[in-house]
C-alpha cells in the first residue's frame, strides 16, 4: 500500500482538530453548568484563586479549567499577572442566555447527544428507526436553550407575521398544537405574546410531553399523547420556522376539512384553518409520517 504523506498528514491535522472540538464541548458545558461564565462576566479581570474564592470551586480545577478556555479562544488572559477574562463578545455568547448568538445550549445539546450513541449504534445495527423522545434529557434542555433565544428574538416579530393571516388569527383567539414542541418554547413565546387570547395545546411524545407542564401558563395544557387522535385538530400552518422552508413564502387555498381519524396530508400546507402547529415537526414526522409529507430540505 502506497501512503500518499501529504493527504495522510491533512488526514491526521483535521482529526485533532475534531478531537480538539469533541473534547472542547464537554469543558463549555461544564463553565455552563458551574457558571464560571456568568461569574467571570461579572467579576471581570480574575486570577484561578479570585473564580474559586467567589463559586467555592477547587482552584486546581479551575486553574485548568480557565487555561483550556483561553487556548480555545473562549477566554481572554493577561499572561503578565496571570488574569483571565470575558471580552464583550465572548459574554454575549457565553454568559448570556437571552442573547441570540447564546452557544453553550448548542455543546450540550452535542454532548449530550454523543451520549446517546449506544443507542444510535443498535438502532443501526438493526435497521430500525430511533425516536427523538427516546434521547437523553439534556438533549431536550440543549435543543431548547440553543434555539429559545432565536424564537424569541423573531418568531413573534418577523416569522409569524410574514404566514398570510396567522398573525391576525392568533390575535382575534387561537389554538395552537405544538406538535414535536420538546419544552414547548415556542407555544410559551405565542402565549406570552398574545395575552388571554390564545389557548395553546403542546402535543407531545409520551416520555417527554409532562416535564415541562408546570411551566406553562394556565391558559397552556400538556398533553402527553399523540396528535393523530380521535378528534385530530385541521392544521392552519406547518410550516415551522426556521425549519420549514421561507415563512415570507405565499400561503396556499384554504385546504378542505377532514373528519378522518388522521390529518388530511393535502391540508398540511396552508394557513387557512383554526390551529397553529410549530415546533419540531420535523422529527414528529420522521418518527410516524403521513404519506404524501415530507419536510423541507
Amino acid at each position: 500500500m502506497a501512503i500518499d504523506q501529504a493527504k495522510l498528514d491533512a488526514l491526521l491535522h483535521q482529526f485533532v482538530l475534531d478531537l480538539g472540538a469533541t473534547v472542547h464541548a464537554a469543558n463549555v458545558v461544564i463553565g455552563d453548568k458551574l457558571g464560571l461564565y456568568k461569574t467571570l462576566a461579572e467579576l471581570g479581570l480574575s486570577t484561578p484563586g479570585e473564580l474559586a474564592a467567589q463559586t467555592g470551586i477547587a482552584e486546581r480545577y479551575l486553574a485548568e479549567w480557565l487555561a483550556g478556555q483561553a487556548a480555545g479562544g473562549y477566554l481572554g488572559h493577561d499572561p503578565a499577572d496571570g488574569r483571565y477574562h470575558l471580552s464583550d463578545e465572548q459574554a454575549f455568547a457565553l454568559a448570556d442566555e437571552s442573547s441570540p448568538a447564546f452557544v453553550p445550549g448548542a455543546f450540550q445539546l452535542a454532548a449530550a447527544s454523543v451520549r446517546d450513541e449506544p443507542v444510535v449504534t443498535a438502532a443501526v445495527r438493526a435497521g430500525v428507526g430511533m425516536g427523538w423522545h427516546l434521547h437523553n434529557d439534556e438533549v431536550f434542555q440543549g435543543c431548547e436553550r440553543f434555539f429559545r433565544p432565536g424564537y424569541a428574538a423573531h418568531l413573534v416579530e418577523s416569522w409569524i407575521p410574514a404566514l398570510d393571516g396567522v398573525h391576525e388569527r392568533l390575535l382575534a383567539g387561537a389554538r395552537v398544537a405544538d406538535v414535536g414542541c420538546g419544552h414547548g418554547a415556542c407555544t410559551l413565546l405565542l402565549a406570552e405574546a398574545t395575552a388571554s387570547r390564545t389557548t395553546s395545546t403542546r402535543w407531545a411524545a409520551p416520555s417527554t410531553g409532562s416535564r415541562r407542564c408546570c411551566a406553562c401558563p394556565t391558559r397552556c395544557r400538556s398533553r402527553s399523547a399523540s396528535p393523530w387522535g380521535r378528534r385530530p385538530a385541521r392544521p392552519a400552518c406547518v410550516r415551522s420556522p426556521p425549519r420549514w422552508g421561507s415563512p415570507g413564502s405565499a400561503a396556499p387555498p384554504r385546504p378542505p376539512s377532514t373528519t378522518s381519524t388522521r390529518p388530511d396530508p393535502s391540508a398540511w400546507s396552508g394557513c387557512a384553518g383554526p390551529v397553529l402547529l410549530t415546533g419540531g415537526l420535523r422529527s414528529a414526522l420522521r418518527s410516524r409520517p403521513l404519506p404524501g409529507l415530507r419536510p423541507r430540505s
